[in-house]
C-alpha cells in the first residue's frame, strides 16, 4: 500500500485503524506502536513516506472508551478525531448520534456519501458542516466504485459546497487501494486535487479549520452505465 501511495505522488499518510464493536481492541497505545513500527519498516525499504497515526471511530463504539483514550485516537498532532455512523442508520438517529458526543469534536466525518441518512435527507450534511462538522469523502465513491446511488450523493456534496477533505479510504493494495488523484481527474475534478487531497489535509494535520471546496458543477453526467458494466467485468 504505502509503495503503491507513493507511485501515485504521496507523501504523508494518516494510519486510521478502525476504532469499533468489530475490532474491540483497536487503542491508542496499539496503533501508535504500530506506526513507529510501520514507519521504521518503511525508512529501511526506502520508501519516501511519513506515516501518522490516526483512527476511524464508530460512534456507536464510543460508550466503550474512556475518556482519557479519545486524545490518542485524534489525527496526528492535531485535536480533530475521524468518526463514522453506521451506514444504515437514518438522518434523525445519525443526527441524533453526532449530537451526543461532544467530546470528540471538533471531527472529520468520514464517507457520509455511503450512509442511507444523507440519501434520506440530502439537507443533514448542510446542517451538520454549519455546526462545524468537517466533511470526507472517498475518492472510489466519486467514480462510482460503491454504486449509483453513492456516487449520486457524492457529487451533490460537491455541488452544494461541503466537502473538505477525499481521501482513500484504502484497505488494501489492490481490491481497495489507496488512490487519490486519479478517481477526481476521472471525474473532472482535477482542479480540486490539491484542495482536497493536499491543502486542506495539511491544514487539518496543523489544527486548522479549512473551508470546503468551492461548489462545483460536474461538466458531464457522471458514466454510471460505462462504471456498472466495468464491475460486472470484474
Amino acid at each position: 500500500m504505502l509503495r503503491r501511495a507513493h507511485d501515485a505522488g504521496v507523501r504523508t499518510m494518516v494510519a486510521t485503524p478502525h476504532v469499533s464493536s468489530a475490532y474491540p481492541r483497536t487503542r491508542a497505545d496499539g496503533v501508535s506502536s504500530a506506526v513507529v513500527a510501520l514507519q521504521a519498516a518503511a525508512d529501511t525499504a526506502s520508501i519516501d513516506m511519513r506515516i501518522l497515526a490516526g483512527a476511524e471511530l464508530d460512534l456507536m463504539h464510543r460508550e466503550m472508551l474512556h475518556t482519557d483514550e479519545l486524545p490518542g485516537l485524534c489525527l496526528g498532532d492535531s485535536p480533530y478525531t475521524l468518526v463514522e455512523l453506521p451506514f444504515s442508520a437514518d438522518a434523525r438517529f445519525a443526527e441524533m448520534l453526532l449530537g451526543m458526543h461532544h467530546d470528540v469534536q471538533p471531527a472529520l466525518l468520514a464517507h457520509p456519501e455511503r450512509c442511507h441518512a444523507f440519501h434520506e435527507d440530502p439537507e443533514l450534511l448542510g446542517r451538520l458542516v454549519g455546526q462545524g462538522m468537517l466533511v470526507q469523502l472517498t475518492s472510489a465513491s466519486v467514480a462510482g466504485m460503491y454504486g449509483s446511488t453513492v456516487q449520486r450523493c457524492a457529487w451533490t456534496m460537491f455541488e452544494q459546497g461541503l466537502v473538505h477533505v477525499v481521501a482513500s479510504d484504502a484497505h488494501d493494495a489492490v481490491r481497495r487501494p489507496p488512490l487519490l488523484r486519479e478517481p477526481l481527474e476521472e471525474a473532472g475534478l482535477g482542479e480540486l486535487v490539491a484542495t482536497l487531497c493536499d491543502d486542506n489535509p495539511a491544514a487539518i494535520l496543523a489544527g486548522e479549520r479549512p473551508a470546503p471546496a468551492p461548489p462545483v458543477t460536474p461538466a458531464r453526467s457522471p458514466r454510471l452505465g460505462r462504471l456498472r458494466a466495468g464491475l460486472r467485468r470484474r
